[in-house]
């Protein structure tokens, strides 16, 4: 059910220098990312996943706000995060870090 709620409720525009994340079932947020500050992209593809052909794909830039201290423990989390059909996902990866 999860999966369905974070794919039905995100929304993202694709600019030239620039990706907006827009986010959230109750409370809205909306995060911009210039490509010029990407660091990594990841993919990830879980069983369940697979069977619904999307991938979580992860935007990871040298911002502090990725890194989270709870308890004494440190937690990263990624600028951004997405999850779109897998063909979009790699399409999605391959036009930021070309443009960046």
């Amino acid at each position: 059910i999860w999966l369905l709620l974070d794919y039905a409720c995100v929304s993202y525009i694709v600019g030239e220098k620039m990706i907006t994340i827009n986010s959230g079932i109750l409370i809205k947020k909306s995060k911009s990312i210039p490509f010029d500050s990407v660091q990594n992209i990841s993919n990830s593809r879980g069983l369940v996943s697979m069977i619904f052909g999307v991938s979580k794909i992860n935007i990871w830039t040298a911002s502090p706000s990725q890194i989270r201290i709870n308890n004494g423990r440190s937690e990263n989390r990624p600028s951004g995060s997405l999850l779109l059909k897998h063909e979009d996902a790699e399409w999605l990866k391959e036009y930021i870090l070309k443009n960046k």
